[in-house]
């Protein structure tokens, strides 16, 4: 005798039904993407929490503004004509020095290189060489790539 038993689970098979087991984890993001922007900005997130508006220290100005040039690959190609010159300059320059010229040196050397316009055609890439704004909205809590970031703040409390 063959019996055949059916899962008491309803099939996915067209994506349409919500099951249990095929819910979004509950830190992805529902944001929007923002599609024409650079790689560095396309991630979609979500904020929580009432946000609240500072102004970056110059500390966190310089933190931030060299975390978008080094991790913008529209941006690597001024960072290599940068090390280049630097090396031109210094032949006997090593890596470690190479990097701390590019932390300490590089945002204003990149914001001289785009005031003129034929050496970087895109005009989004001359307009990150100035740099962030000071004014930023703070939130204590954000979605981002299926992460919850937090604030100390917020997350002394829990």
């Amino acid at each position: 005798m063959n019996t055949t038993q059916r899962s008491s689970r309803p099939i996915n098979v067209d994506g349409k039904n919500k099951t249990k087991h095929r819910k979004v984890p509950r830190n992805v993001s529902s944001g929007e993407s923002f599609s024409g922007n650079f790689s560095i900005f396309s991630h979609p997130g979500r904020a929580q929490g009432a946000g609240k508006t500072r102004y970056l220290d110059d500390r966190e100005y310089i933190a931030a503004n060299n975390y978008v040039l080094f991790n913008c690959p529209e941006v690597a190609p001024y960072i290599e004509i940068f090390t280049s010159r630097l090396q031109e300059q210094n032949p006997d320059i090593n890596g470690a020095k190479i990097d701390k010229c590019l932390e300490r040196d590089f945002s204003m050397w990149f914001i001289l290189y785009a005031q003129n316009a034929s050496l970087i055609p895109n005009e989004i890439v001359r307009d990150l060489a100035s740099g962030p704004l000071r004014s930023v909205r703070s939130v204590p809590i954000y979605y981002v790539n299926g992460y919850k970031f937090h604030t100390q703040k917020y997350g002394a409390n829990k």
